[in-house]
């Protein structure tokens, strides 16, 4: 049997317009969190980039549907935890960890 691909905006795209509703629970708004990151995660292990794209920049809109929902817009600590939790993953040393860090600077 083929396998069977779906594409991430099909999986969030429905969570993403259920939290943004505010009609539902609020434990939507983190497992449409948790599908991004995770969506992201395994496709950049695959290296489908636009997999990758689609998981980052839910994460970034269900980031923002949470901070939305829970009114932590003008909460200091939540923008120290988000700064926290993202200056790792953008540190120069993580860019270089990638599958193609062996292959650079050999001609």
């Amino acid at each position: 049997m083929a396998p069977v691909h779906v594409s991430p905006f099909a999986i969030l795209e429905p969570l993403a317009y259920l939290s943004q509703t505010k009609e539902y629970a609020r434990t939507f708004d983190w497992t449409y969190l948790g599908l991004a990151v995770t969506i992201a995660l395994l496709s950049h292990q695959r290296q489908r980039k636009s997999f990758y794209y689609a998981g980052l920049i839910n994460t970034g809109v269900a980031l923002w549907l949470i901070t939305a929902n829970y009114d932590w817009f003008g909460k200091q600590s939540w923008a120290i935890l988000l700064v926290a939790i993202a200056s790792p993953a953008c540190s120069p040393a993580s860019a270089s960890t990638g599958a193609n860090a062996g292959a650079r600077g050999r001609v």
